[in-house]
């Protein structure tokens, strides 16, 4: 600034250049910013979106046959989304489904509870980010999303692809195909394909949820608070990884029976060698149980469990899940 100043005059002091004020003051701070991580299958829904489509909604007559055959083969080692994209191209070539209309109108008659629709329109309205993250397949999940008027409410989905592609017949077919890259060989030293990129090295080799989370949370805005809402094997392993704050779970299935299971001590030691957590207790964003009884009057909902560094609270229906997400996303 010293060479814009005017020339000091013979026998004058020399002038002294401005100092900028120092402002004793801080903006105020944003509010939380909180992101709602959802698994879809009986979790946004109630119901699995593949098993519906396969079974036409429960109508196909040989729908136990068809599952069975489907299940056998994914235990063979075959990876269910080929065999979900295979199923649905039959369905169209045997004309038991009509077109691509016909596929989103079964898919609109898919139950999605009441107090689930509210609570996606209620995180809107809020400005709580939601993101899907789940092993079934975009068209599924956009199309059912839109039939119950919450597509809009959903930021990003992170899912199984999915195209319409033209059969050599004509008629337009649904193409389904793994989000991740198959890898060559196994890498955990068994036979079957896990993931590459699973940090447990359990996922199934199409979609690690624990990865896809991770990615996404470290290319957006910081979270102050994230939660996840999921019911199967493969949301443990985010849960696990210590991505989440609080999980909602879903009560009776096969995560809340994850979480309460009584482990062997060799099972213990293979999960903490391969980086999984394991704590012991009951664990809330509380500093201690106690206090948490006390305010909120024994709530059961809040599961005592030790496989998992985060909160883990029960639900059973959509009204329950609203009620618990709101509580907890109110809680300063």
């Amino acid at each position: 600034m010293s060479s814009f100043l005017p020339p000091t005059p013979p026998g004058a002091s020399p002038v002294t250049p401005p100092t900028r004020p120092v402002i004793g003051y801080r903006l105020p701070s944003p509010l939380p910013r909180a992101l709602v991580v959802c698994d879809f299958d009986y979790s946004l829904i109630d119901a699995d979106s593949d098993e519906w489509a396969i079974t036409l909604g429960g109508t196909r007559p040989d729908a136990e046959v068809a599952m069975t055959r489907m299940a056998q083969r994914h235990r063979d080692g075959e990876n269910w989304v080929y065999l979900v994209s295979e199923e649905i191209a039959g369905l169209f070539e045997s004309k038991a489904l009509a077109d691509i209309t016909a596929l989103r109108e079964l898919l609109a008659m898919i139950p999605m509870h009441r107090g689930t629709v509210a609570l996606l329109h209620d995180l809107h309205a809020r400005n709580v980010d939601v993101i899907v993250v789940s092993d079934a397949n975009a068209f599924f999940i956009e199309s059912i999303l839109e039939s119950y008027g919450v597509r809009h409410c959903v930021r990003d989905i992170i899912t199984n692809q999915s195209r319409i592609v033209r059969s050599v017949s004509g008629h337009d077919l649904l193409k389904i195909a793994p989000l991740q890259a198959k890898p060559s060989a196994p890498s955990n030293g068994s036979k079957k394909l896990v993931a590459a990129n699973c940090p447990r090295q359990r996922c199934n080799w199409n979609l690690c949820k624990s990865a896809q989370l991770a990615a996404y949370l470290s290319s957006r805005i910081q979270y102050d608070r994230v939660f996840y809402v999921g019911d199967g094997y493969n949301d443990l392993c985010p849960l696990a990884l210590g991505l989440v704050d609080c999980a909602f779970v879903r009560a009776d299935r096969r995560l809340h029976r994850e979480l309460v299971a009584v482990e062997s001590v060799e099972n213990l030691v293979a999960e903490l060698a391969v980086g999984m957590p394991v704590r012991q207790g009951r664990f809330n964003r509380m500093e201690n149980a106690d206090a948490v009884e006390g305010e909120c009057g024994q709530e059961s909902w809040y599961m005592t469990q030790s496989r998992v560094p985060c909160a883990a609270v029960l639900w059973a229906t959509g009204d329950e899940l609203q009620a618990r997400v709101v509580r907890e996303l109110e809680r300063v």
